[in-house]
């Protein structure tokens, strides 16, 4: 708008100007008014124009001044220094860090960031030397010794596999997710990638890094025969870590405040005569004997054992030994079970009396009166170890003996040959057992599984492992393919006792499955229902 007022004054100014160039004699006088007035208003309406322009540009102005804002000012804590101990895996990382807050800091000159540098510095990387005391110089030789990628992948490697073995607890489990995480990132940051092989590897490695209990877990839950990745195995170990912490926070224990306290036991001081045998309750197994210089249980002590029996009644009397375990206590606290294996008094059988005893009272077949020896038929070697200094062996007078069915088998060991076994008989059995020395003996091949088992009164045991195999009979012309499963222990001896015989009339035409059925034996194989039928056949001895 402005413009075309400037544009209507020139045109005016021109109009008059026009105007005075015209001859006196033309009578114009009315126009001339027309013009002065005309140009009035144009001068008028440019003052105008200019006002309201001023004013505007007024406006902007004050418009476009910003508005100050008061913020409260807050202090930021001040950086600590990175610090490097001289780790070859932790070399890169620190760099990083120093150099983005000293090195690349304008403001600093070259004696401050090597003095920071140097601050900086701890337990190995402290003792580097560099050819000039400058930054440069000692940054340099810092690159020299630990820009060492052989030597960050062989660190970072073997965090990974000497990682400490996790209990089931949450902080040791996410503990162990964290350092594998942190190796591998480091590894791939190296341009070293993970593959199947490597997932495999450390799936089997790690594995063992567990408890037990999260192992057999792992395996329940994945029960495919893939190859399981090593995501798949940590994405485990965090939901069982997760799980964990739950219920150790849903958990609500009572602990009672004395439950901490140490008691010991005040120590007794026992006033003992003079005598040949002293008390011995450490666990060397030194002999009670002063003058027997050797280390065993006193029932194994050839010097007692050629004692004649009065001597050794005596000594045991004059000494206030416990008659059943021969330890220093009255026979009133013995704690132990066992009895004679002769007679079935209350007494050790090194201290039995063989004229003490009536002959309808016999549970055993007698035996020619023989010295006290080491020999597998002395009474000496059915005693069993107890404690330290208690020995003791037993069968009761009036205990009843239950015989079960037994039977020699044959079973394939890890040779392909076949060693005889003692087995048990059981008809309603549905499994297979065999105890965990017999396999380890016969060195078979054990495979994992889980399997309670159940036995009588509801104990329930877990078998772990099974083991395959073949079983045959004596003359070898049948074989069965059986599958056992492996537990800790089947059975006490079986019978418990010795049993007498001489007056059962068995014929002589018939052969025996098990010829030693009255001698208490140890039993390593249960066979069950699945084969007892055809054990029992005649045409299979």
């Amino acid at each position: 708008m402005l413009q075309n007022v400037l544009e209507l004054k020139a045109q005016m100014k021109k109009l008059l100007a026009d105007y005075l160039d015209l001859p006196d004699s033309t009578n114009l006088e009315e126009s001339v008014e027309v013009i002065y007035t005309m140009k009035e208003e144009i001068e008028v309406l440019h003052v105008k124009f200019k006002i309201l322009i001023t004013m505007y540009c007024k406006a902007r102005k004050v418009d476009n001044v910003p508005m100050t804002v008061h913020k409260p000012k807050l202090k930021i804590p001040d950086l600590p220094l990175p610090e490097f101990t001289g780790k070859y895996e932790e070399y890169e990382y620190f760099k990083t860090q120093f150099m983005s807050i000293i090195g690349n800091n304008e403001s600093l000159n070259d004696n401050q960031k090597c003095c920071y540098l140097k601050a900086s510095l701890n337990g190995d990387a402290k003792f580097i030397e560099s050819t000039q005391d400058t930054f440069q110089s000692l940054l340099s030789a810092l690159d020299a010794r630990y820009q060492n990628k052989r030597a960050v992948i062989d660190t970072l490697i073997k965090n990974i596999l000497s990682v400490e073995k996790a209990n089931d607890s949450s902080r040791q489990l996410r503990n162990l997710v964290d350092i594998i995480k942190r190796n591998l990132r480091a590894l791939e940051n190296l341009k070293l990638s993970r593959n199947n092989l490597s997932d495999a590897l450390l799936v089997h490695i790690l594995e063992g890094k567990i408890d037990s209990e999260s192992q057999k877990l792992f395996q329940m839950e994945n029960k495919s025969s893939e190859i399981l990745s090593l995501d798949c195995f940590l994405n485990f170990i965090k939901d069982r870590a997760r799980i964990l912490e739950g219920i150790s926070k849903n958990g609500t224990t009572t602990v009672n405040s004395n439950s901490n306290k140490q008691f010991v036991k005040p120590k007794q001081n026992f006033s003992r005569p003079k005598s040949l045998i002293v008390n011995s309750h450490n666990k060397s197994k030194q002999c009670v004997l002063q003058n027997c210089d050797e280390s065993h249980p006193l029932y194994r002590c050839s010097k007692f054992k050629s004692f004649k029996l009065s001597d050794r009644i005596d000594c045991v009397q004059r000494n206030k030994l416990c008659k059943k375990c021969l330890s220093f206590h009255p026979n009133t606290n013995c704690k132990s079970k066992y009895n004679c294996f002769m007679c079935g008094d209350s007494h050790n059988s090194l201290l039995h009396d063989d004229s003490k005893i009536n002959n309808k009272n016999n549970f055993c077949r007698d035996e020619e009166d023989t010295p006290l020896s080491d020999s597998p038929h002395s009474s000496s070697t059915t005693q069993v170890e107890r404690t330290a200094t208690s020995f003791c062996c037993s069968t009761f007078l009036n205990r009843k003996s239950i015989l079960l069915c037994t039977a020699r088998v044959f079973i394939r060991n890890k040779e392909n040959k076949f060693v005889p076994i003692r087995a048990i008989l059981d008809s309603v059995s549905e499994i297979n057992i065999i105890s965990s020395d017999c396999a380890n003996f016969l060195g078979l091949k054990k495979e994992k599984i889980f399997l309670p088992v159940s036995g009588n009164c509801g104990s329930t045991q877990n078998a772990s492992r099974k083991v395959t195999t073949s079983l045959s009979n004596l003359n070898g012309n049948y074989q069965w393919d059986i599958e056992l499963m492996v537990l800790p222990k089947i059975a006490d001896f079986s019978p418990a006792t010795r049993l007498d015989v001489s007056n059962l009339k068995i014929p002589e035409n018939i052969p025996l499955a098990d010829e030693t059925f009255y001698i208490p034996q140890k039993v390593d194989l249960l066979l069950g229902c699945e084969l007892f039928y055809e054990f029992i056949k005649a045409s299979t001895n």
